[in-house]
């Protein structure tokens, strides 16, 4: 992989330009992990931006618990973007791309996003990839 170069999420598409929108548009994108059982889990409301064809979230503190500990456990979630519900690969970049993703937080949630522009923060970013589920089973 060259400088530069963003590793392909395994089966992913690319985010239409529609959903880039809509996403930029919502200020909190529900997310969901699953359960060990398939069963559904709890939607937890998560800040959300786009930076160049990319989606991206961050917590302020991270941690092996809680929807970012199961994010990035499974590698895979849900994200209801209006009423449709967006299977995801979930891949940890860290501070790759950190000033673009910072200006995409600051630009869209102004002085809040104070707590997501830190070095904890940075290092916690996950790139959201659409998973290409037509044909698949699905895993729940």
């Amino acid at each position: 992989m060259t400088s530069g170069e963003k590793p392909s999420a395994p089966d992913s598409v690319a985010w239409c330009a529609d959903d880039l929108q809509r996403i930029s548009d919502t200020l909190e994108l529900p997310i969901s992990m699953g359960r060990a059982d398939s069963s559904a889990s709890d939607w937890t409301p998560i800040w959300v931006v786009v930076a160049g064809e990319h989606v991206f979230v961050r917590t302020w503190h991270r941690r092996t618990t809680g929807w970012y500990g199961r994010a990035v456990a499974r590698r895979r979630a849900r994200v209801l973007l209006s009423a449709d519900i967006i299977d995801v690969s979930v891949t940890p970049v860290g501070d790759h791309d950190a000033a673009a993703i910072d200006t995409a937080y600051r630009y869209k949630y102004g002085l809040g996003a104070a707590s997501m522009v830190t070095d904890e923060s940075r290092a916690s970013t996950l790139r959201l990839s659409r998973l290409d589920t037509a044909g698949s089973p699905d895993e729940g």
